[in-house]
């Protein structure tokens, strides 16, 4: 049974490397005969790096929940990008939630 594994895992590496070498490491856009392909890869544009605001939502003590805030900032197009979970003391937990949305 590993034998075959073994067997079968060096066959899919080998038919991936052949396939590799056959393509020449150029796109594959570039295979097709299509004139579309040639056409997008021609006008296609470098992008500027997308400019993000940023809202931190923390849990407060006693607090037990935040999800009405970070229901608000859901719904202003915050989405999570970050959590971080410390402990304060022996019985409770701070939480902070980092949440950006594409700058306006």
């Amino acid at each position: 049974m590993l034998k075959q594994r073994f067997i079968a895992s060096v066959a899919i590496f080998m038919a991936g490397f052949v396939l590799s070498a056959v393509i020449g490491g150029r796109p594959l856009a570039f295979l097709s005969n299509s004139p579309e392909s040639a056409a997008a890869q021609a006008t296609r544009k470098i992008s500027t790096p997308q400019a993000w605001e940023y809202l931190v939502v923390t849990q407060r003590p006693h607090d037990m929940s935040i999800q009405a805030e970070l229901d608000r900032a859901g719904a202003h197009g915050y989405e999570v990008c970050g959590i971080s979970q410390s402990t304060v003391s022996n019985d409770y937990v701070h939480v902070t939630v980092v949440l950006r949305r594409p700058k306006r």
